[in-house]
C-alpha cells in the first residue's frame, strides 16, 4: 500500500481493536496428525551443530536443521516445514518456548504432527502438552488491511538451556484465485549459521514448471519416482549472511530457489485480466459521478485528473483481503457504493471512470521495493505488491496511484510514482513495462532565508524561511499540513531551529500558500533570534551559519567498507538561499565552490557587496543508490562535501573579512561561508519519516535476521497491502 496519512490509520486501528480476539482453538483451524505419507524423513543428529562459534548464535538460539518439503501436483500443493533448534542462553529459551502457524482458514488447513523436546538426549512429546490457543491478529490493521489470516500459537512449559525443540507441521490447499497455478519459492540462507538446510521441491510430471537458482543458489539433485520430478538440496554448516547497514529496498542477497507454471509475463497478464473486467454498464450512482465530470472537466486532462482526485479523496483505504480477495478486487459499482476499497479496487474503479470518459486506462501491478529486481523473477503472479493506473493520452503514458492521499496539480504537473517497472494489463501486455524514473525535480524544495541584522550586532535579530516544496515534497507537506494541527507543527519548526540558535522564538504563525495547479506548496516562518552576534573571548562578534537540512542528506554511511549498496534519499534536489542584511558593511568578495560525486553534487557561491551577504547552496542527488565498489568514494566525497559547511563571521578583522571555520580563526581573502540553517523542521521530519517508510520496506524485503519457524506461504501472499 501506498496509503495517506499513517496516523490517521492508527486511529483507524484503534477503532477496530476489538476484532483482536483470542478464539479457542478449534478442529477448523488446525489438527494434529502424522506427517504426509509423501514426506521423506531428514535424520536429526543431536551431536551436529554449525562450525561457528557461541558468537555466532543469533538470538539466543542455534538453528541445526531447516527441513522445507513441497508437494505439488495439479490443484493440490502442500508444503511440510520441519525445524530443529537448540536453546544456548535464556534468549532462545524464549524463543523455542513459541511456536506460531499463520494460516488463511478460507482455503488452508494445518496438520500439526511433531513437538518433540529432547533434554539430556531424551527425546519427549510435548505435542500434547503445550498450550494452543488461535488468535485473529490482523497484522496489517494500521495499515487498514484485514486479511482474516489466523495464527495458532504454541506454547511450551518448562523450556531450559539446552534443550532442543524438534517442530513440524504440513500446510495444505490452493487459494482458488490462482486457478491452479503453482509459484514458490526456498530460501537457502539467512542471518543465522543452519547446521543443515534440507529442500525438497517434488512436483507432478505432468506439470509444466519452471525452476530458477538466483543469487547463487546450488543446483539441486535431480531424480524421478513414481510420476514426480524430485529436486532435493542439502547443504551442511550454511554460514551466516549479515545484511549490511542501509542496503535499498530492492537488493536481495541471499541465494533463493523459486519455481513458476507460467510461460511468460503475457501467461501472468492474461491471468491477471480475468480478475480486473472493466463493466459496460455503471450503477447509476456510478454513472452520475462519471457524468459530473465529464460536465465540469470539458478537456481529457483535466477529467484524468478529476477522476484521480474523485478515488483518492471519495473512497477511503481500506482492504479486506480474504481468500481470493488477496488478488480479486470487488466490482467498481461495489467499491463505489460503499466508499472504500484497496489499492486493486481504487485502481479497477479509476480505469472504469476513465473508460467510462473515452480515457484508455488499465490497471498495472507494480513491487514498491523490489522494483526493478522482480525482472530476476521467472514469471509468477508472486511478484507484486501493488496496483497502479496507467494512463494514456495525447500520446504520452501517465502512471498514478488512486492510494496516495488526493494529489493537486494539472496533470502535467501531478507527481508519478516511479517503481522502475511494471505488468500493464491492457490485452497485450507480454512483457514488463520500463516506468520513466524520477528525476530531482519531481522530488525538490527551494529554501530562502532572510536574516535582518541592520538594528545592530547586540539586537535580535528577524529571520523570515520560505520554503518552496513541488512534486512529491508538495504531495507530502500538504498531506501533514492536512491535519490541521499548526499549533504542534509550529512548535516542531521552532525546537528543530532551537538546536541551532539559542534565544529563538516565535515573532508570528507560520503561513501556508498552495497553489494546487502547479502542485506547489509554500510555507513561510517567522522568528526572532536574541544574541544572534555574541562575542568571542577575544571580544569579537561572531555569527555561527549552519546548514542542517544539507547535513541531514549528507551523512557518511556508518558503514564505509561494505561489500553491499548503499541506499540513498534520492533522487531529490535541495536549494539553499541565505541572504543576511549586516550590521555594517563589509568589502565586496565573492566565492564559489563544489564537490561532484557519481551520486550527488553540491555546490555553493557566496557573494558579499557592503552590508548584504548572499550564500546559494545546491544539492543535487541522482541516484537512489551508491554501488558498494564506489561507497568508500562516496563516503570520501560527503567528507568533503561536509567540510564546506559550518563556518561563522567574524568581525575580528572586518576589513580583511575574516571567517572562524571549525573553532579556528583564519584570514582569507575569498568568502568561506556556509548557509544559514536551513529548511523547516517539518522537511526535515517529513524526511526521516520518508526514510523510515522506506527502511521498514528494506526490512520486509530482505529475509529476516531470524530464521522463521513457519513455513512460507509462497504465491499466496497477498497482492498488495
Amino acid at each position: 500500500m501506498i496509503a495517506g496519512n499513517r496516523a490517521r490509520a492508527a486511529r483507524v486501528a484503534l477503532a477496530v481493536a476489538g476484532m483482536l480476539a483470542a478464539t479457542a482453538a478449534g478442529a477448523a483451524d488446525y489438527r494434529i496428525g502424522p506427517a504426509p505419507a509423501w514426506v521423506k524423513p531428514v535424520p536429526f543428529d543431536s551431536a551436529a551443530h554449525p562450525q561457528a562459534d557461541a558468537a555466532n548464535v543469533a538470538y539466543g538460539a542455534r538453528y541445526d536443521l531447516i527441513d522445507d518439503q513441497v508437494r505439488l501436483s495439479a490443484n493440490s500443493r502442500a508444503r511440510f516445514h520441519h525445524v530443529v533448534s537448540e536453546a544456548i542462553t535464556d534468549k532462545g529459551i524464549d524463543d523455542l518456548s513459541h511456536r506460531e502457524i499463520e494460516v488463511d482458514p478460507s482455503w488452508e488447513s494445518i496438520t500439526i504432527s511433531q513437538l518433540d523436546v529432547i533434554r539430556d538426549g531424551k527425546r519427549v512429546s510435548r505435542l500434547h502438552d503445550a498450550q494452543v490457543k488461535v488468535l485473529q491478529r490482523e497484522r496489517d490493521l494500521e495499515s487498514r488491511v484485514y486479511d482474516g489470516r489466523k495464527s495458532v500459537m504454541l506454547d511450551l512449559p518448562d523450556i531450559r538451556v539446552g534443550d532442543i525443540v524438534e517442530f513440524a507441521y504440513t500446510r495444505s490447499g490452493m487459494n482458488p484465485v490462482f486457478q491452479g497455478h503453482h509459484a514458490g519459492d526456498f530460501d537457502m540462507q539467512w542471518q543465522v549459521p543452519v547446521a543443515h538446510v534440507h529442500r525438497r521441491l517434488s512436483t507432478a510430471t505432468s506439470l509444466d514448471l519452471r525452476v530458477a537458482r538466483l543469487t547463487g543458489a546450488a543446483a539441486p539433485q535431480v531424480a524421478q519416482a513414481d510420476g514426480f520430478d524430485e529436486r532435493t538440496w542439502d547443504a551442511h554448516d550454511v554460514p551466516a549472511l549479515r545484511v549490511e547497514d542501509a542496503v535499498p529496498g530492492n537488493f536481495n542477497p541471499y541465494p533463493w530457489v523459486e519455481w513458476s507454471d507460467f510461460g511468460s509475463w503475457g501467461d501472468v497478464a492474461r491471468w491477471a485480466e480475468q480478475l480486473y473486467p472493466v463493466p459496460v454498464r455503471l450503477s447509476p450512482a456510478l454513472q452520475a459521478a462519471v457524468d459530473g465530470i465529464a460536465r465540469q472537466s470539458p478537456d481529457g486532462d483535466a477529467r484524468i485528473v478529476a477522476v484521480l482526485r474523485l478515488v483518492q479523496q471519495q473512497v477511503r483505504y481500506l482492504g479486506v483481503e480474504i481468500g481470493a480477495g488477496t488478488h480479486a478486487p470487488s466490482a467498481p459499482d461495489v467499491v463505489y457504493a460503499r466508499r472504500w476499497g484497496d489499492c486493486k479496487e481504487k485502481a479497477l474503479l479509476m480505469v472504469t471512470m476513465l473508460h467510462a470518459l473515452g480515457i484508455a486506462a488499465s490497471p498495472a501491478l507494480v513491487h514498491t521495493d523490489r522494483r526493478d529486481d522482480i525482472e530476476r523473477d521467472l514469471p509468477n503472479a508472486g511478484s507484486f505488491d501493488h496496483v497502479i493506473t496507467r494512463v494514456r493520452f495525447d500520446g504520452a503514458d501517465y502512471w498514478l496511484d488512486p492510494t496516495r492521499s488526493p494529489q493537486q496539480g494539472t496533470l502535467a504537473h501531478v507527481s508519478q510514482p516511479d517503481y522502475a517497472r511494471a505488468l500493464v494489463l491492457d490485452g497485450r501486455s507480454t512483457a514488463l513495462a520500463a516506468m520513466p524514473a524520477n528525476t530531482g525535480a519531481a522530488h525538490s524544495r527551494d529554501v530562502q532565508i532572510s536574516v535582518d541584522s541592520r538594528a545592530g550586532f547586540d539586537q535580535p535579530v528577524k529571520v523570515d524561511v520560505r520554503t518552496t516544496y513541488r512534486g512529491f515534497s508538495a504531495d507530502m507537506v500538504r498531506d501533514d499540513l492536512g491535519e490541521g494541527e499548526r499549533a504542534e507543527q509550529q512548535r516542531r519548526y521552532l525546537n528543530f531551529y532551537a538546536g541551532s540558535y539559542r534565544g529563538i522564538a516565535v515573532a508570528a504563525p507560520f503561513e501556508v500558500a498552495d497553489d494546487t495547479r502547479a502542485n506547489q506548496v509554500v510555507v513561510t516562518e517567522h522568528y526572532t533570534v536574541k544574541d544572534f552576534w555574541p562575542k568571542d573571548d577575544k571580544g569579537a562578534r561572531q555569527a555561527w551559519f549552519h546548514v542542517p537540512e544539507i547535513d541531514n542528506e549528507l551523512k557518511a554511511p556508518d558503514e564505509p567498507i561494505r561489500t553491499m549498496p548503499l541506499s540513498l534519499h534520492g533522487p531529490q534536489s535541495l536549494r539553499e538561499q541565505v541572504r543576511v542584511r549586516l550590521p555594517q558593511a563589509w568589502p565586496d568578495r565573492h566565492a564559489e565552490a563544489s564537490v561532484i560525486d557519481g551520486a550527488f553534487k553540491l555546490s555553493k557561491s557566496v557573494r558579499v557587496r557592503g552590508d548584504v551577504l548572499t550564500a546559494d547552496y545546491a544539492l543535487e542527488i541522482d541516484k537512489d543508490a551508491v554501488p558498494a565498489a564506489a561507497v568508500a568514494t562516496y563516503a570520501a566525497d560527503v567528507g568533503k562535501a561536509e567540510g564546506l559547511l559550518g563556518d561563522s563571521l567574524s568581525t575580528a578583522h572586518a576589513d580583511a573579512f575574516s571567517w572562524a571555520h571549525a573553532g579556528r580563526l583564519v584570514e582569507r581573502t575569498l568568502v568561506d561561508i556556509a548557509a544559514l540553517l536551513g529548511l523547516v523542521m517539518l522537511v526535515r521530519w517529513l524526511a526521516i519519516r520518508w526514510r523510515a517508510r522506506r527502511a521498514r520496506a528494506a526490512a520486509a524485503t530482505v529475509p529476516p535476521a531470524h530464521v522463521p519457524v513457519d513455513a512460507a506461504n509462497d504465491s499466496e501472499q497477498p497482492l498488495a497491502a
